[in-house]
């Protein structure tokens, strides 16, 4: 993992609690060797959930840092992103990954994960296809066609190949070339691995707006951050996304995104249910906009999950009513 401090207080604390709920998952469900790339002072509340699930720190700052600042400069991403104050530590934080096939020096192989997410399931190194380079997980579709994107928030890829694919995206970095495909990171592995990345399994990269699964290893909280708004949870983050995932209208899909966000919250020890309400009532509204309605059916039936904690009864209730 790779944990970068922001300028952004608000910001810092939500992210935090999204790093508590991934180590936490990790340290009671899998036995995997915790590794955190980490760019920040020894006092602050991220040191802190580090220290307190005893992961390995590696104090870093990326490589190619000043490179960044020229390519993406601050008119670019006001023009692209219509955003005044620019953190370029932020921006690194998410570029960090480049440099972990150039730290990483025993292990052939290496299972990359962002801080947004829970793991489920113990995770083993024969859990995976042994890849020749990288494997990745599809954007936002679960069914992964020609011409799609790559997720990069979950990478298992092959250390000393990987290092090869890094070098070209640095020489593109260096030389002010910005990616055609995609954001930042990920537009970068999208252009240059291309040809070599393979399909990661869905359950390594599940995420909650596909529905729930029980064979899922990781969930991954792609798209809005629990306890966050769009404007904290990432470059692009905005309605139109919900429009996207949502667009079949599968309450299956809807109740699974409430139930992983419920989980994400007892994790933290945490009752955010009043969040859970307005922001799926946010996305009913979006959804069925003239069906006041069913939105007042599911409302009930999903205030009844958040208080009683029955998740089956819900989703029949769900159906039931919604059909």
């Amino acid at each position: 993992m790779c944990v970068s401090v922001s300028e952004d207080d608000v910001t810092s604390s939500l992210y935090s609690e999204l790093l508590e709920v991934s180590l936490n998952s990790a340290r009671k469900n899998t036995s995997l060797d915790i590794i955190i790339l980490y760019d920040g002072p020894d006092k602050h509340i991220y040191m802190d959930v580090m220290n307190k699930y005893n992961v390995k720190i590696i104090r870093w700052k990326f490589s190619h840092f000043e490179a960044l600042k020229k390519t993406f400069t601050a008119e670019y991403l006001k023009k692209t992103f219509n955003k005044n104050a620019i953190d370029y530590n932020k921006i690194a934080g998410t570029f960090m990954r480049f440099d972990i096939p150039f730290i990483e020096m025993d292990d052939e192989y290496v299972l990359y994960s962002d801080i947004d997410v829970i793991f489920n399931k113990e995770i083993r190194l024969d859990s995976f296809n042994k890849t020749k380079v990288i494997a990745a997980g599809p954007e936002t579709d679960k069914d992964f066609a020609d011409g799609n994107i790559f997720n990069a928030g979950i990478l298992f890829f092959n250390v000393k190949e990987m290092r090869k694919h890094v070098n070209t995206i640095f020489n593109k970095l260096e030389n002010g070339i910005i990616p055609k495909v995609s954001l930042f990171d990920q537009g970068y592995i999208n252009e240059v691995c291309k040809s070599d990345i393979e399909l990661l399994p869905l359950e390594f990269n599940w995420k909650p707006y596909w529905g729930h699964n029980d064979d899922a290893y990781i969930i991954h909280f792609h798209g809005i951050k629990p306890g966050g708004d769009n404007s904290a949870s990432g470059f692009n983050m905005s309605d139109a996304f919900f429009y996207h995932v949502f667009r079949d209208k599968n309450l299956a899909a809807i109740s699974g995104y409430l139930k992983y966000f419920k989980d994400y919250f007892n994790y933290l020890g945490k009752n955010n249910d009043k969040w859970i309400r307005q922001h799926t009532r946010k996305i009913l509204k979006l959804l069925f906009p003239e069906n006041k309605l069913l939105r007042r059916i599911i409302s009930s039936k999903m205030k009844c999950y958040l208080v009683y904690n029955n998740f089956s009864n819900f989703l029949f209730k769900l159906f039931f009513f919604g059909r």
